[in-house]
């Protein structure tokens, strides 16, 4: 399990960076992009917490940079994977946000 969450956590930070460099949107990337989240997500709840400050981080440089474009693609890439986790396992809400062991891990943060 945590050989896998290294895996997606390299996978999706070369994702980001390859696309924040790329000079156009390039749809397959962000499908890879919203893959690698939901697996990643799927493989250890930890990975959230690494996403959103890379998401975050992803859209500041964007918007400073005025690529307003690739910001909406990555937010809807992000809201879409988000979207079908949820649907893919609808008990993660209440294991994250309510179980003693995600309000512990909340709690840290």
């Amino acid at each position: 399990m945590y050989e896998m969450f290294i895996l997606f956590t390299i996978l999706i930070f070369y994702l980001f960076i390859k696309f924040i460099e790329q000079n156009h949107v390039d749809k397959k990337l962000l499908v890879k992009i919203g893959i690698t989240s939901i697996l990643g997500v799927m493989t250890h709840y930890h990975f959230v917490f690494f996403i959103l400050p890379l998401f975050l981080v992803s859209i500041i440089y964007l918007y400073k940079k005025g690529d307003l474009l690739k910001i909406k693609s990555l937010f809807v890439s992000m809201v879409l994977s988000a979207s079908l986790f949820f649907i893919l396992w609808p008990y993660a809400c209440h294991q994250i946000f309510g179980s003693y062991h995600g309000m512990v891990l909340l709690g840290g943060v």
